[in-house]
C-alpha cells in the first residue's frame, strides 16, 4: 500500500467522522430544542393550573359567605337575630373574601406573563362581580336583598365560567 492509498483512506476516514459528527450535532440540537419546547409547554400548564387553583380558591370563599350572607338576610327579614357564633362566622368569611381580593392579582399577573389577555380580562369582569357584591354585603344596608343577592350570585357564576373558558383556551393553545 503505497503513501496515497493512505492518504486516500484517511481522508475518507475523515470526511466520514465529519459527516457523523455533525449528524450527531445536528440530532443533539433537535432533541434539545424538543426538550426546551416541552419543558415550555409543561411550565405554561403548570402556570394555568395555579390560576385555577388561585380562582378556585377565591371562587369558593366568594360562595361560602354568599350562602351564609344570604342566611343571614333570610333571617334578618323574617325578624329573627343571628347567634353570636353565626354573626362571628359571617364576619370571619367576610374577612378571608376581602384578603382574597388581594390575592386575586396572582393569576391575573401569571396570565399576563403567558400573554394571556382574553382571559386576564375574563378574570377582570370576575373580580368586578365579586367586588359587586362585596359592596352591598351588610346586613345594615337596604340594598342587601334576598333579590339583590341572587343577582349577584349570578353574575359572579357567570363571569366565573367565562373565565374558566379564557383559561380552557389558553390551555388548547398549548
Amino acid at each position: 500500500m503505497g503513501w496515497t492509498e493512505v492518504v486516500d483512506s484517511a481522508v475518507k476516514i475523515g470526511l466520514g467522522a465529519i459527516v457523523g459528527g455533525a449528524f450527531s450535532l445536528g440530532v443533539a440540537r433537535l432533541a434539545h430544542r424538543h426538550e426546551l419546547s416541552k419543558l415550555s409547554i409543561q411550565r405554561r400548564w403548570d402556570l394555568l393550573q395555579q390560576v385555577q387553583l388561585e380562582i378556585t380558591t377565591f371562587a369558593a370563599a366568594v360562595s361560602e359567605f354568599w350562602a351564609n350572607l344570604r342566611n343571614a338576610v333570610y333571617l334578618r327579614d323574617k325578624g329573627t337575630s343571628l347567634t353570636d357564633s353565626e354573626q362571628r362566622e359571617l364576619e370571619e368569611l367576610e374577612r378571608k373574601v376581602f384578603s382574597g381580593f388581594s390575592s386575586i392579582a396572582t393569576p391575573s399577573s401569571k396570565l399576563l406573563l403567558l400573554g394571556e389577555k382574553e382571559a386576564n380580562t375574563a378574570l377582570g369582569e370576575f373580580r368586578n362581580a365579586c367586588d359587586s357584591l362585596f359592596r352591598i354585603a351588610s346586613l345594615t344596608n337596604s340594598n342587601c336583598t334576598a333579590v339583590a343577592l341572587d343577582a349577584k350570585k349570578e353574575a359572579i357564576i357567570s363571569t366565573r365560567n367565562a373565565t374558566y373558558d379564557a383559561i380552557s383556551r389558553a390551555y388548547i393553545r398549548a
